[in-house]
């Protein structure tokens, strides 16, 4: 069997970056909302986002919200917004909902986990602002992905939006609709003369990779460098049965024959 892996090891593949199909990241949302006086029962929202694969699938600066979305931005609500993007899990252009119930303070600091994967690399969430008529902080299509593979760590100061469906340039939520309604914008060209807010982010997000392997997934022997040193090391993982995260280069969970094709496109790249 040695032998055997040896010889198809010596074959050259095409090659293609390969990259583990799913990984885990942690969102840490810290608000710093320091206007003073605050209004009065200032806070955000429960967050609510998700993974997904074509751009600006749940908001984007320039079109119109989705009800949903108008429910989390005017009312704090969320599970109008759940609906539809468990509809659109169905439909298969995203990939996981994101959901951390309850308020979060103007000064507190929550987290939630997640899972991308490669087919849904992206990520977008958003939070009322509230009071407020219906203006919200959000992460619009963030990619996960570079050409590397998983990113290990972004940091995002969140813009502050109005999301063109209630009017109102004050902390407050009684507001008559916008009618015709309007497209989201960035609040600072919506409200820019409003002296209760002072229009500098009030949120920042940061997405740090989880659970990741210590070493890239081909370095078998843990050297830091993927090269013909691994290949004695992959060959026994096959052997032994004994699994091991940086010989499973195709991501399946387990250490067999059909990792040796992406093993030998590490190589080659």
């Amino acid at each position: 069997m040695r032998v055997a892996i040896c010889s198809v090891l010596l074959v050259a593949f095409a090659s293609m970056p390969v990259f583990c199909d799913e990984a885990e990241f942690q969102i840490t949302f810290e608000a710093s909302w320091t206007l003073q006086p605050l209004p009065g029962n200032a806070h955000f929202s429960p967050l609510i986002g998700a993974t997904h694969s074509a751009a600006d699938e749940i908001f984007s600066v320039g079109t119109m919200v989705s009800p949903g979305v108008e429910n989390v931005a005017e009312l704090g609500v969320t599970n109008l917004l759940q609906s539809e993007i468990n509809q659109k899990i169905a439909n298969g252009t995203v990939g996981e909902l994101i959901l951390r119930p309850g308020n979060v303070g103007p000064a507190n600091t929550v987290t939630v986990d997640f899972t991308a994967d490669s087919e849904n690399s992206l990520v977008s969430m958003l939070t009322m602002i509230a009071p407020s008529p219906d203006w919200f902080v959000g992460m619009n299509s963030i990619d996960l992905r570079d050409e590397n593979g998983w990113i290990e760590e972004v940091e995002i100061v969140l813009n502050s939006y109005d999301a063109g469906t209630e009017e109102g340039d004050t902390f407050s939520l009684a507001n008559p609709a916008t009618n015709p309604q309007s497209v989201v914008a960035g609040l600072d060209a919506v409200v820019p003369t409003n002296p209760l807010f002072d229009f500098g982010s009030i949120a920042t997000v940061t997405i740090v990779r989880i659970n990741a392997p210590d070493f890239e997934v081909g370095d078998v022997n843990q050297d830091e460098v993927i090269d013909m040193q691994d290949v004695g090391p992959f060959v026994e993982a096959i052997i032994s049965g004994e699994f091991q995260i940086e010989a499973d280069v195709n991501c399946d969970g387990v250490v067999t024959l059909l990792d040796v094709q992406p093993f030998v496109e590490l190589l080659t790249n």
